[in-house]
């Protein structure tokens, strides 16, 4: 396996060293709807990446405009 992969227990962890918090119960959830951080699927594995996780966590900032 490629360095950089983890799974979907480790990308909990990854999140939750970032601040983010999440479950694997809500990767599992949007995994079904569709939605959510990008994944892997080789054979039965699920498997993230870091970058994957850091770029989804970026593109949901929201920067509030000045009043």
């Amino acid at each position: 396996m490629e360095e950089g992969y983890i799974s979907e227990y480790e990308a909990v962890e990854y999140a939750a060293s970032l601040g983010f918090k999440v479950s694997v119960h809500k990767l599992r959830k949007d995994r079904a709807n569709n939605k959510g951080i990008p994944y892997y699927k080789p054979e039965l594995r699920v498997l993230y990446k870091k970058s994957d996780i850091d770029s989804y966590l970026e593109a949901s900032k929201i920067i509030p405009k000045g009043r």
